[in-house]
């Protein structure tokens, strides 16, 4: 028999971090992964962005890439209003803050990936492995003037 609340437990909203505005530390939110039919549905997605939406979460970069920085923008902003539990995306605006480019781009990532793969995602963005480039290969080179 199927226990709801254990799995509200490991599939609703969950505790993430996310960077903090400067970036220089992080912050713990609770969100929700975002679905695209749900979103739809529930009328997150207005009409004229359906179609990016959909590039957006297909995980196709050339699909992604196709899509203008404009749209890519506001479906960001959408995937993170509906995946924002705590605090929500109107209390962040009555703060009188908009969320990061690089807020934005991690609750995407949570959106596709889901906690775990977030979690591998954050630490190779943050640059924890090499950090100092000791792993890069072969030697630098000057840039052709």
């Amino acid at each position: 028999m199927l226990d709801l609340e254990k799995t509200a437990q490991r599939y609703g909203a969950q505790s993430i971090e996310i960077h903090d505005w400067d970036g220089s530390g992080m912050i713990e939110v609770r969100a929700r992964r975002p679905g695209l039919y749900n979103m739809a549905s529930m009328g997150f997605i207005p009409n004229p962005l359906l179609g990016a939406m959909q590039a957006m979460f297909s995980g196709n970069t050339a699909q992604i890439n196709a899509v203008d920085a404009k749209k890519q923008g506001e479906c960001l902003t959408a995937i993170a209003r509906y995946a924002l539990v705590e605090p929500t995306m109107a209390q962040i605006t009555e703060a009188g803050l908009e969320l990061t480019d690089q807020q934005l781009l991690e609750l995407y990532q949570f959106a596709l990936a889901g906690p775990v793969r977030y979690a591998a995602f954050r630490a190779a963005a943050d640059g924890a492995a090499a950090a100092n480039g000791a792993e890069v290969p072969g030697a630098p080179e000057r840039a052709a003037e």
